[in-house]
């Protein structure tokens, strides 16, 4: 059901069949672009969408990075050459070549490889929270412009009633029934109409420009669906708080773990193993030599980062129960705002704008009649107005509710996106 209903009488029905459309005339050929659209668009070809794609790709190469062995070491030692006396030359020389190998102890690679596994998993589902952001962000957006494009048409509407009003002025003051006062209120409040319907235009094009923005596109080429408050009442359900929140938050407290056990696993020193042969030239005979060096935790048992890592496993725990209590109190705030909202647009769809379009119509003949003095009429229509401002601003608020609500719920507009 589109956001405007037609009422009757003369302009004031050709005014309101103008607020069905979100433009009278649109400037482009393609389809308005729905909030579903938008949504994919954005995870699509957003730089965000992909800044965080590119996230994960790192951590996917730390993760690879994580299981590299230490590299083999090769030295060239010489020796007793180029000296005094005996040692002057090489045929004294003593020269060296080894292979020398570190060995990891203490189960270093497979906790680095878990650390930087868990690590991975967490970015992913702070992707899939963030993602989830976005499509509150690009739903937020087209609310906007949606109700900026609707806001245009009623201003348009508004001109045309005014400038109806006008013309009715002018007759009766033309025939003598009524002063020359009412004519210039008739032209303040044309010229007020007409100002109010360009500033409305450039709102339009804001708005709209704020949406290409967060869609990636360099040009505004699209229009906006116009806002529908037949679904509202649709999408008001039992919701659970959004998975990803929920599921980034156990996994940081198991990548705190994680890094812990790496933390521990490295106050065990490694040791360095070397094999090698010696060409000793004055005798002309080689010989093997083979070495290990064993660091001595005399001073460093890095208990500064096993303390550190133990106090941010700690404070990942608390995180992990502040942001579960955060996520269900954020999905209970948005659910009663969403149906306090939702019952807003209903009262105002179902009675307070039929009842102010009734109550110009009848203004509109018992002036033309003489029956009512011009104040009458003029309330009237600034009633009207009012109240299809208040029930455009409603739909806004029900929209923006509904999306903070699904966002709070992890609903995304389209059910193949869903994380």
């Amino acid at each position: 059901m589109p956001f405007f209903r037609p009422v009757s009488s003369g302009p004031v029905r050709a005014g309101a069949v103008a607020l069905a459309l979100l433009l009278s005339s649109p400037a482009w050929s393609a389809p308005p672009l729905t909030v579903e659209q938008a949504v994919r668009e954005a995870r699509e070809r957003a730089p965000y969408a992909r800044e965080l794609s590119e996230r994960v790709r790192a951590e996917e190469g730390r993760v690879q990075q994580a299981g590299a062995r230490p590299n083999p070491e090769v030295d060239l030692l010489v020796e007793n050459f180029a000296g005094s006396r005996g040692l002057s030359g090489t045929g004294r020389a003593e020269t060296t070549g080894s292979l020398a190998l570190p060995v990891e102890l203490g189960g270093k690679r497979g906790a680095r490889i878990g650390s930087a596994t868990a690590t991975l998993e967490l970015e992913r589902a702070e992707t899939d929270a963030s993602l989830l952001d976005l499509d509150l962000a690009v739903r937020q957006a087209h609310v906007l412009a949606a109700e900026a494009a609707a806001g245009a048409q009623l201003a348009a509407s508004e001109l045309e009633i005014a400038r109806a009003l006008e013309d009715t002025v002018g007759k009766l003051v033309a025939a003598g029934r009524e002063p020359p006062l009412r004519q210039v209120t008739a032209a303040t409040e044309r010229a007020q109409a007409e100002a109010a319907a360009r500033l409305a235009e450039a709102e339009t094009r804001a708005t709209r420009e704020r949406l290409a923005a967060l869609l990636g596109r360099p040009t505004v080429d699209f229009e906006v669906a116009a806002l529908a408050t037949d679904s509202f009442s649709q999408a008001v359900g039992v919701l659970t708080p959004a998975g990803p929140d929920l599921r980034a938050a156990d996994l940081q407290v198991g990548a705190a773990q994680q890094r812990l056990r790496l933390a521990r696993t490295e106050r065990v020193p490694d040791v360095r193993l070397s094999l090698g042969v010696r060409r000793l030239a004055a005798e002309d005979a080689t010989a093997m030599v083979a070495g290990v060096a064993i660091p001595f935790p005399l001073f460093n048992r890095n208990g500064g980062n096993i303390a550190a890592a133990a106090a941010d496993a700690r404070s990942a725990e608390a995180q992990r129960e502040r942001r579960v209590r955060e996520a269900e109190a954020r999905l209970a705030a948005a659910d009663a705002r969403a149906r306090a909202a939702v019952e807003r647009v209903a009262t105002y769809e179902t009675q307070v704008v039929p009842g102010a379009a009734e109550a110009l119509r009848i203004a509109r003949l018992g002036y033309a009649a003489g029956r009512f003095p011009y104040v009458d009429l003029l309330q009237a229509q600034r009633g009207l107005a009012a109240a299809r401002r208040d029930r455009l601003a409603a739909a806004r608020d029900a929209a923006l509710a509904l999306a903070e609500r699904d966002r709070a719920g992890g609903l995304t507009p389209s059910p193949e996106m869903q994380p």
